[in-house]
């Protein structure tokens, strides 16, 4: 009895179970759609459009995002909304500034070669690395001094073209 205790650990232990670490991602599980089901689901980009008065990640160079007018937190591993932000990004003037969350460069550097990406996918002017998870993707528009339009999560892929005019 207790070597199948000890297997069922190891194997847990092997797979990731219960862990939301980054690093234990396999190419496998990698989402690189948005399930129709949650598409179809999703609303109007601009009714989930909120006001914020700060940024959710100071520790990353606050002082340098503050002076940004376009900021984009997202996680290395979400696959299909780096896609989405990659269909638009060549059509951007200016690129916000990416943080990219729940990881360090060497970690997300890793990911981005197991999910088929050569280098970073959101090449920015500013690019920072966070171990803070906040909720992502979640980009930030600046209207004034301290002030945010939030726009956050996903949008369907119709949609996309949104982003361009929010950015």
């Amino acid at each position: 009895m207790k070597w199948w205790i000890g297997t069922l650990a190891l194997i847990g232990f092997l797979t990731g179970c219960g862990t939301t670490n980054t690093h234990l991602v396999s190419a496998h599980s990698v989402q690189t759609a948005l399930p129709k089901g949650v598409e179809n689901s999703l609303s109007a980009p601009k009714a989930r459009m909120r006001k914020a008065t700060s940024l959710p990640v100071k520790r990353v160079a606050f002082h340098s995002l503050q002076n940004d007018e376009n900021v984009l937190y997202i996680a290395p591993n979400e696959v299909y909304a780096i896609q989405q932000f990659r269909s638009i990004w060549g059509h951007l003037k200016i690129k916000p500034t990416v943080v990219w969350t729940d990881s360090d460069k060497a970690a997300a550097i890793q990911l981005w070669s197991k999910e088929g990406f050569k280098k970073d996918p959101l090449p920015s002017n500013k690019t920072f690395y966070s171990s803070s998870t906040p909720p992502t993707p979640d980009a930030y528009h600046k209207i004034k001094s301290g002030t945010w339009d939030e726009e956050p999560g996903i949008l369907s892929d119709a949609s996309t073209g949104y982003w361009i005019k929010f950015f």
